[in-house]
């Protein structure tokens, strides 16, 4: 389930106006879906085990910030606010928490009454980003299936005759299921007993023009990897033709985290403010790290 908030209609909607490519929808949700997990993944968060960690990451990521406040009835909880107001350099200022088991909705001040964790410094959320990769994601695999289709027909024919046109046609859908020998009758395709010419054109039958699925599958991994890069997850310089062990790969370590860093010292400055206000709350969040082997990684010069 995606937010319909104004920033993920406008990052989806108005991309491209007007809009000339039809993206798969589909496609691109499961690529949303898996780019938000591994997003997902790098935030490292603890906190009381009343708090759902799912939940408010999912506030965060998806819509930028979560609020903190004390319900008589659940206690200290998290939920998804709506903001209202400024201060003097323009943040929110209050926060209002709607949900269909909280009685007597309050607005509650920020920073006195509540504490409000936001991840970006615009407090936004991550689906920008997230939606942008997908998006190259969903069209690079989408060319990937077009190349391996189209790699089973090693000609492209034009028909001179509506018959012919059919014929081909029938002969194009019984390769493309797999059968190995297709057997057809030229006289049901020609244009007339004198005419001595054939009822088709051959344009071309080297299948390796065709097939492009390797150089697409690099592209793939070379999208995966930008992304990967934007949100502070290691990657290696998969482009390096020769065997090298991980100690010799560029990680890209400083621009990986990058934004992660500030993503993290915003939440932090924000969770420090959360832990003096609710003092039962104990929240932490952090970088995640992941741990790296030494082995070999061969590539085909």
């Amino acid at each position: 389930m995606l937010p319909l908030n104004y920033e993920s209609i406008n990052v989806r909607m108005n991309r491209v106006s007007p809009s000339i490519v039809v993206k798969n929808s589909q496609l691109t949700g499961f690529f949303e879906e898996m780019l938000y997990e591994r997003l997902y993944s790098v935030i490292d968060i603890t906190c009381k085990e009343s708090i759902d960690i799912p939940f408010i990451k999912f506030c965060l990521i998806a819509g930028g910030y979560f609020g903190v406040f004390k319900n008589d009835k659940f206690g200290t909880i998290a939920q998804y606010p709506t903001l209202t107001g400024i201060d003097i350099y323009y943040r929110p200022a209050y926060a209002t928490y709607t949900n269909p088991l909280i009685l007597n909705t309050a607005e509650y001040r920020i920073g006195k009454d509540c504490a409000l964790i936001h991840m970006r410094p615009d407090y936004c959320g991550c689906f920008d980003i997230i939606s942008y990769y997908a998006y190259k994601l969903a069209m690079t695999a989408e060319a990937m299936d077009m190349s391996l289709f189209n790699s089973k027909v090693a000609f492209i024919l034009a028909s001179r005759t509506k018959g012919g046109a059919e014929t081909l046609k029938v002969v194009f859908d019984k390769i493309s299921r797999g059968e190995p020998a297709v057997a057809l009758n030229p006289e049901s395709w020609k244009r007339s007993e004198t005419d001595p010419e054939e009822p088709w054109t051959q344009f071309n039958q080297d299948v390796s023009k065709n097939f492009i699925a390797d150089k697409l599958l690099l592209a793939f991994e070379r999208i995966l990897d930008e992304f990967d890069t934007e949100v502070g997850i290691p990657s290696a310089n998969t482009e390096k033709k020769e065997r090298m062990n991980v100690a010799e790969v560029n990680v890209n370590n400083i621009e990986s985290v990058t934004r992660l860093t500030t993503w993290i010292d915003t939440m932090q400055k924000d969770a420090k403010v959360a832990n003096t206000i609710f003092p039962d709350l104990n929240l932490k969040i952090k970088i995640r790290k992941f741990e790296q082997e030494e082995r070999l990684i061969p590539y085909d010069k």
